[in-house]
């Protein structure tokens, strides 16, 4: 018998269309309908310690149910986190500032897994990132979040930097200058200068009259916001 070789073509290349198309239409661009506000969620704070590390934190109390057009559910509506999309989201919920290899640490998953509900998440707009130095930190979208209080928290996750605002955010204008910050912070003037280059980059903090070390306005009317929600506390 005859075989028609085009027809067969034609067959097997609608076969295969048909197969792929779930994939291919799950990558549509899809604007996210939000049933209930995000500024509606509760908060609570609760306090995580880790080595060098301790601060109060935001933790979302509920979870919003958020669809995209088609009523897929991007994240869920139960009170509880249960699959891993939601327990990634709690977590950057709850640990401002986490970065990408920690949120694979403390959820225990592979690489590739948290890599794609952290892309979704991104996608639908409901995190944030924020590159610092080696790492991308990552927020839930928050409108006190802003881009200060991210570098906040970011430097907030360095012992050395996190000591520097605090003591200067204590000094109530007066200022502090690098041999205070070494003998605080029980680190070289080396090491110092670096992070203080790295705070005065991100515009944290400013060097004032007789090379003092100062909080720009903005930065501690942000700490202070920071501060009152408990987000971060200060270092002792």
């Amino acid at each position: 018998m005859k075989v028609n070789t085009r027809s067969l073509k034609t067959l097997l290349v609608l076969v295969l269309a048909i197969a792929i198309w779930p994939m291919i239409s799950t990558l549509k661009p899809k604007s996210v309908q939000m049933e209930e506000s995000r500024s509606s969620l509760a908060v609570s704070a609760v306090s995580i310690s880790t080595t060098n590390f301790a601060v109060p934190i935001v933790i979302a109390a509920s979870f919003t149910r958020i669809t995209d057009d088609d009523n897929n559910l991007i994240i869920g509506d139960n009170n509880e986190p249960e699959g891993t999309r939601e327990k990634i989201y709690a977590l950057i919920g709850d640990m401002p500032g986490i970065h990408f290899r920690e949120i694979c640490r403390q959820l225990e998953k592979e690489i590739g897994v948290v890599q794609y509900h952290v892309y979704v998440l991104k996608k639908f707009n409901l995190i944030t990132s924020l590159r610092d130095g080696r790492y991308s930190r990552h927020f839930v979208k928050d409108s006190m979040l802003d881009v200060k209080a991210q570098r906040i928290i970011s430097s907030w996750h360095r012992p050395v930097e996190r000591k520097i605002l605090s003591d200067v955010f204590q000094s109530e204008g007066r200022g502090m200058d690098t041999k205070q910050f070494s003998a605080s912070c029980g680190v070289t003037m080396q090491a110092i200068n670096w992070h203080l280059d790295r705070l005065e980059k991100n515009e944290l903090v400013m060097v004032g009259e007789n090379k003092k070390i100062l909080l720009p306005q903005a930065t501690r009317d942000k700490m202070a916001d920071l501060l009152e929600f408990q987000i971060i506390e200060i270092a002792s």
